[in-house]
């Protein structure tokens, strides 16, 4: 049997595969279709991972694993994904016009139903007062918190990009709301941060057995309907 029939005996398997009953083999079978098919399959195949709302948890605590998991470059690539799809939405809440403030962290406060920009920040971002991401990024940037959030987001004179030293320093539990909420607000979010992890097929696994299966099964019934 050639290669790509031994592939399709094995993605036979998971076609319609119960994500809670995991295959010991997972692992294994992840890595071999890994290597045999395009990227865009298996970003189709992680994509449907994120969508899953019964075997995998939410999408902003996959996003968080896995940027936890990545190197400097690659949560660059994160960072400035979720900047760049974040960035209009919290635009938008500023040009509405949010009642108690204009700056970017009112806006972040209409953007979560919070209020001013202490809890606002504090609620999407883990901080409070100065001490949040808006600080942190100010810090990472050289200007002030609100300036620089000002400047990724494309206001301020001008979109900056979060370098992956930059990103190395920003927790996970800011990038997990993040991703959270502008998946929400923009579910092609979702396929954006898969087709970034579909070049590390490496990082995926650490998602579990519950997550590679949906992929296979993805993958198995994409192929199976070519």
């Amino acid at each position: 049997m050639d290669l790509m029939g031994q592939l399709g005996e094995l993605l036979g398997q998971y076609s319609g595969a119960n994500a809670n009953e995991a295959p010991s083999e997972v692992e294994q079978h992840f890595d071999e279709v890994a290597q045999n098919v395009p990227a865009g399959a298996l970003a189709d195949g992680l994509a449907a991972a994120f969508r899953d709302t019964t075997a995998t948890p939410a999408f902003g605590n996959m996003a968080a694993q896995l940027f936890g998991n990545s190197g400097g470059s690659q949560k660059a690539d994160v960072m400035n994904m979720l900047m760049a799809a974040a960035g209009p939405i919290i635009m938008q809440k500023m040009m509405g016009g949010n009642s108690g403030g204009g700056g970017i962290e009112s806006a972040l406060g209409g953007l979560l139903g919070g209020g001013g920009s202490s809890s606002a920040l504090g609620g999407l971002l883990g901080g409070g007062g100065g001490g949040g991401i808006g600080g942190m990024l100010g810090g990472l940037l050289g200007g002030g918190g609100s300036s620089a959030l000002a400047g990724l987001l494309g206001g301020g004179g001008g979109g900056g990009q979060i370098s992956a030293d930059m990103a190395d320093k920003i927790p996970t539990d800011v990038v997990e709301q993040m991703a959270q909420h502008a998946a929400e607000h923009d579910p092609s979010v979702m396929d954006k941060l898969s087709a970034i992890y579909a070049e590390h097929p490496t990082l995926i696994k650490t998602l579990g057995g519950a997550a590679l299966t949906i992929a296979l099964s993805k993958i198995a019934n994409s192929q199976k309907n070519r």
